[in-house]
């Protein structure tokens, strides 16, 4: 029996674009009366994938059928399909012969449905071969056949250029960068006029130096081995020249040694994770649209097939790759909240990580989990501190594996409880959500030591009650692109968070980088003066920056409006003794920045501590030494 031809009366269409789209199925056989004709059309009704039409004809955006270019057949939803996708059903009014067709129309109008305009609007991304499923359901002999129709969906109208170069790069060495040409959904396109040319320059570029750029038909170029001859900040223009329009590229610092800094996640989802079939999809999201530089993966909750589990971890390792894109594998564990909270972690081994017996309900949990693991071979970062279920009171902070904590994600953050750029909200109330147990800066007053990073979109986290910021990015310094050097920079704190702007900075005080430690006993001078130094360099205007001294703000720089750069240099004198923090008969002070745009991101450096060391303080720690050798000496001389 042959079967029966199932075709879309479009063979392409444009990511975002609205117009009336039409599915037809032409019968090899009669189908009889009250055969059931079903739409599948493999969306869940994300605000990014296809829009799911209503079926009241009477208004905009409906699906209906037509029957033979005549009858109109009215749509009824069907069952959801295994992801929760949306289907429509249909009933055929009577027998459908051989030669005649049956129509499934959606976004157009029952009275003017053959023309292309309509009211449906296509998912906003990108797809080759985007699939729809008609399932056919005979009356008679409850036979039952099924087609799938591939429809691709192609780039929109040139809406942007973007440029992705690395943030820090040492003078006269050579890097690329990438030029993606984007429509407005951030989708690479070549959809622009024939006559299209785009001009590219930044700062001190020779004037016999000229740049025409082609609209490339992959919808990105890479240009190689750029280099800047000065040091200072970057920032590359690109103008389209048929309308004028200029593309900023953020900022590229160009330092007299070799440094390298590095975006990523270390927890959250892409933001068209749903719509992605294949672990590589889901990776390369982040990697070529996006332009992160690091990743980690966390298996989704209801992944516990072994198979599936085995092949996720294969496309971790088969993405990471030196130079070019580091993967780790990652773990999310939530317990009681205050006594743990929630616990990101991740590793270099996936052996650690997936271990079905591992829970952390409890403290005692946490600290059973550290004993058995090895140091340097897992990070655990607790999240949302402040939330009101996901809170942690930072009781044991662990220094061995809890090296930095979260102090942003799409939630909020979880800096203060007073002066919060960002707080946990609720969509039903407009009070700050949080506890002042779970602040960063209450934690760091008790002289608990980490770094800061940011956290992505993350569902799991996300309750339906809960509002929501952009997704934020964690930046690392670190000596080399790979996954152990990366790993070994965030154990060491070297890295700052983001709201998600690549804002860069930098942050010392005396010399000591982000996420170091000194003290008097090495430095006496530190007593008298701190000099602090560091750097700033924005997408947008700075609209403050800030240098926060033991959880009060020691100092607000002078940053005239538009103003996107910021190189400062000041000395903190005042008495290292009188202001330091005292916990534990233990004296110290810390030190972080914290810079806001004008569009209102925000970033924050990682802190760096200053002890206040007496010598009565470092005779005391040598004390208990000396006493041992003499107890040792002693017992040797009675036997």
């Amino acid at each position: 029996m042959r079967r029966s031809t199932v075709s879309a009366d479009f063979g392409s269409c444009l990511a975002g674009e609205t117009g009336c789209w039409k599915f037809s199925v032409c019968p090899s056989s009669p189908l009889q009366k009250g055969t059931l004709i079903r739409l599948e059309m493999g969306s869940a009704g994300q605000a990014y994938e296809w829009q799911i039409p209503q079926t009241n004809v009477a208004k905009d955006n409906a699906i209906f059928g037509v029957f033979n270019g005549s009858t109109i057949v009215k749509a009824k939803e069907g069952p959801l399909g295994e992801a929760q996708t949306i289907s429509f059903e249909f009933i055929l009014p009577k027998t459908l012969a051989v030669g005649q067709r049956f129509q499934i129309v959606i976004g157009g109008k029952t009275d003017d449905f053959q023309s292309r305009v309509g009211t449906n609007r296509v998912q906003t991304f990108t797809q080759r071969r985007k699939l729809f499923l008609i399932v056919m359901e005979h009356a008679e002999s409850g036979l039952k056949e099924q087609e799938k129709i591939a429809v691709d969906v192609l780039g929109n109208v040139l809406d942007k250029i973007r440029v992705l170069a690395p943030s820090c790069v040492g003078k006269g060495k050579r890097f690329d960068v990438v030029v993606r040409f984007e429509d407005q959904f951030g989708n690479p396109t070549n959809n622009a006029p024939p006559d299209t040319l785009i001009s590219l320059s930044y700062e001190n570029l020779r004037d016999n130096l000229q740049w025409q750029l082609f609209v490339h038909e992959t919808g990105f170029v890479t240009l190689p081995n750029l280099y800047f001859n000065e040091v200072g900040v970057y920032r590359i223009r690109l103008k389209n020249e048929l309308n004028g329009t200029v593309f900023v590229s953020a900022p590229i610092r160009c330092f007299p040694e070799e440094t390298l800094l590095f975006w990523g996640h270390l927890r959250g989802e892409p933001p068209k994770s749903k719509t992605m079939e294949t672990y590589e999809m889901y990776l390369r999201q982040f990697r070529d649209e996006m332009g992160l530089n690091f990743l980690t993966i966390t298996p989704p909750d209801q992944l516990t097939d072994g198979g599936c589990i085995k092949s996720l971890v294969q496309s971790i390792e088969d993405f990471n790759e030196e130079d070019r894109f580091v993967t780790f594998f990652g773990a999310q564990h939530s317990g009681k909240a205050k006594e743990v909270g929630c616990r990101q972690l991740f590793s270099t081994s996936d052996s650690r990580l997936h271990q079905k017996d591992i829970e952390f309900k409890t403290h005692a949990d946490l600290k059973k989990f550290y004993k058995t693991a090895m140091t340097g071979d897992v990070i655990a970062v607790p999240f949302l501190t402040m939330g009101e279920k996901t809170g942690y009171d930072f009781r044991d902070l662990s220094k061995e594996f809890e090296h930095v904590v979260e102090i942003y994600c799409n939630l909020g953050s979880s800096e203060c409880l007073e002066d919060n750029l960002f707080p946990i909200r609720s969509k039903s109330s407009k009070m700050a959500q949080g506890n002042s147990y779970g602040s960063v800066r209450e934690a760091l007053n008790r002289n608990l030591r980490f770094g800061f990073c940011a956290g992505g979109i993350d569902p799991r986290s996300l309750g339906a009650e809960q509002s929501s910021y952009s997704p934020g990015l964690t930046a690392v310094f670190s000596p080399e692109f790979n996954r152990k050097s990366i790993f070994e920079a965030i154990s060491q704190r070297s890295c700052f968070a983001t709201t998600g702007a690549r804002i860069l900075l930098g942050f010392f005080v005396a010399g000591a980088r982000m996420g170091q430690e000194i003290s008097t006993d090495d430095k006496p001078g530190l007593i008298l003066n701190r000099h602090l130094t560091g750097f700033v360099s924005g997408l947008a205007g700075l609209k403050s920056v800030e240098i926060i001294r033991n959880g009060t703000v020691l100092h607000k720089l002078d940053c005239p409006s538009g103003q996107t750069d910021l190189d400062f240099s000041l000395d903190d004198r005042d008495d290292l003794e009188s202001i330091s923090l005292n916990h534990q008969n233990k004296l110290f002070s810390y030190y972080y920045l914290r810079i806001v745009q004008e569009d209102n991101h925000a970033a924050w450096s990682s802190p760096i501590w200053v002890d206040f060391v007496t010598p009565s303080d470092a005779q005391q720690e040598d004390t208990p030494i000396v006493a041992q050798k003499k107890h040792t000496t002693k017992r040797k001389r009675s036997s």
